[in-house]
Order: C-alpha cells, then sequence, then structure tokens
C-alpha cells in the first residue's frame, strides 16, 4: 500500500525537478537572445564605462572616447528634435577620421565652435554621473524632462561594453 505511494512521490519530485531544470534553461535561452544576462545588467562595469564616457566628453580626450566604441560593429546616433526621430548609423572607422578632423561627429559630440553640442550637457552637470533610465541606457542627472531624448545606451560586445546609442534633441 506505501510502496505505489513512495513511487508517485519520487516520480512527482522528480517531475518538479525536471519544470526547474526546463525553466532554467528557458530563462537562460531568453537572456542569451536578448544580447545580455543578468550579471550583465547590474555588471559594475558598466557604470564605470559611463563614468569614462562622461570624463572623456569633459576632457575633450577623443582617445578615451573612442576607446568605448566597437571595431566591429557599428553604433546610432539618433536626433530625438523632431518625430519620428532621425538614426543614422556609423562605424568606428567613420568616428575616428571625424574625431580626428574634427568635423562632422566631432562637432556633434565635442565641440561646434558655438553651437549645441552633446558634451553640453555633461557641463551642464557638473560632472555628475549619468543615472540610469533603462536596463542599459543614462541620462543626465538633475534633468528628468531630458530623459527621453538625451541617453547613452550600451551593449554588451565581446567582454566589455560599448557604445550603442547616442541620442540628442538634434536632426
Amino acid at each position: 500500500m506505501f510502496k505505489p505511494l513512495l513511487e508517485s512521490i519520487s516520480f512527482l519530485r522528480m517531475l518538479k525537478i525536471l519544470i526547474m531544470i526546463l525553466a532554467f534553461t528557458y530563462v537562460t535561452a531568453c537572456a542569451s537572445k536578448s544580447g545580455h544576462t543578468a550579471k550583465q545588467i547590474d555588471d559594475p562595469a558598466l557604470e564605470v564605462a559611463m563614468q569614462k564616457f562622461v570624463k572623456a566628453l569633459h576632457n575633450k580626450d577623443i582617445n578615451a572616447f573612442a576607446a568605448l566604441f566597437s571595431k566591429n560593429n557599428n553604433w546610432n546616433y539618433v536626433g530625438t528634435i523632431i518625430t519620428p526621430v532621425l538614426t543614422s548609423e556609423h562605424t568606428y572607422a567613420a568616428l575616428i577620421v571625424d574625431l580626428r578632423q574634427k568635423t562632422g561627429l566631432y562637432e556633434s559630440l565635442f565641440d561646434s565652435g558655438g553651437d549645441d553640442t552633446f558634451r553640453d550637457y555633461i557641463s551642464m552637470t557638473d560632472g555628475k554621473p549619468w543615472i540610469r533610465t533603462g536596463d542599459h541606457q543614462f541620462s543626465p542627472p538633475d534633468l528628468p524632462d531630458i530623459h527621453e531624448s538625451v541617453y547613452v545606451k550600451w551593449r554588451y560586445e565581446g567582454q566589455r561594453w560599448v557604445v550603442d546609442v547616442i541620442a540628442e534633441p538634434a536632426s
């Protein structure tokens, strides 16, 4: 009489273990498809990368700035001043040319000789760390009204965080 009951308990326990294994496998697969894992979202290196970004722009250090981009995959510059937003895709090579010649992206990001640049948002916040406004997205602190239009988004690539998107009110 007790033998079938014990066998059924063992079967139920095994079924629960199997369900837990399948659920873990599913969650892991979903995280892999989205391009990041839970560890990467909470990775302190992401905060450090953002601090390096702020420091590089603040100091106009084009070498430190360029080091934050992927050499193999493109990134996007998003102009959020109009709807729909304007997105332009850029290569590392094109970024380097603009930074060295102080044209194009350099003028949009660092110094345009009087017009607004992305660096102005760094200056407005007195070098304070930017705050996380998404899984791997940061916006200027103390300026909540612009979090949807001014941000830096990161992606995890090759064991490090690289810039994926820079967005600002530009056309």
